[in-house]
């Protein structure tokens, strides 16, 4: 089991491919939700757009806690605050193209960069778009951006005919 391979760091991101421990938390997660045909609730988000979500509280505490440490060992993550959702993007489903300025997390700000990362857990298909920064990203399962939350725009849409799935990521790592 190696780490991570930073294949790009270009437009204030980072693009890695996820190591093997990392993957199999990842399938045990989305294998759980399959299993038990748990719903994913349509969201509004903010400008615009609707996606269906699914928070790591709707998921076992010891399979929470697995990922968690395994994602704690591969990247610096400030203790306990790291979070994470499975959005489901229907055909149809967009979020318009936003960024986060007033995303802070209380009592960290002063000594802690919010990060975000976006792990595909599907391979793209026909219609559907992902935008970082000025790039149109192209994505395969088990690739993961990551970037400061306050300042690079991000959106994604689906006017394909299947639904993509991706897991997104927020933690605090300690200003340098």
């Amino acid at each position: 089991m190696g780490r991570a391979i930073i294949m790009k760091a270009t437009n204030n991101y980072e693009h890695t491919v996820l190591d093997n421990l990392l993957k199999v938390h990842v399938d045990k997660l989305i294998s759980y939700a399959e299993d038990n045909n748990i719903e994913f609730p349509v969201v509004t988000v903010i400008p615009a757009g609707h996606v269906s979500v699914m928070k790591d509280t709707d998921f076992p505490s010891g399979m929470r806690c697995a990922f968690r440490l395994a994602f704690r060992k591969q990247y610096r993550v400030y203790d306990n605050v790291a979070t994470f959702q499975i959005q489901k993007l229907n055909p149809g489903d967009l979020v318009m193209l936003h960024h986060d300025p007033k995303f802070t997390r209380p009592g960290l700000s002063t000594k802690y960069t919010d990060k975000r990362a976006f792990l595909f857990l599907t391979d793209q298909s026909l219609g559907q778009v992902f935008y970082l920064g000025d790039d149109t990203i192209e994505y395969k399962k088990y690739d993961m951006y990551t970037f400061n939350v306050q300042e690079l725009l991000h959106g994604s849409c689906n006017f394909g005919y299947e639904s993509c799935y991706m897991m997104i990521i927020t933690w605090s790592e300690p200003k340098e």
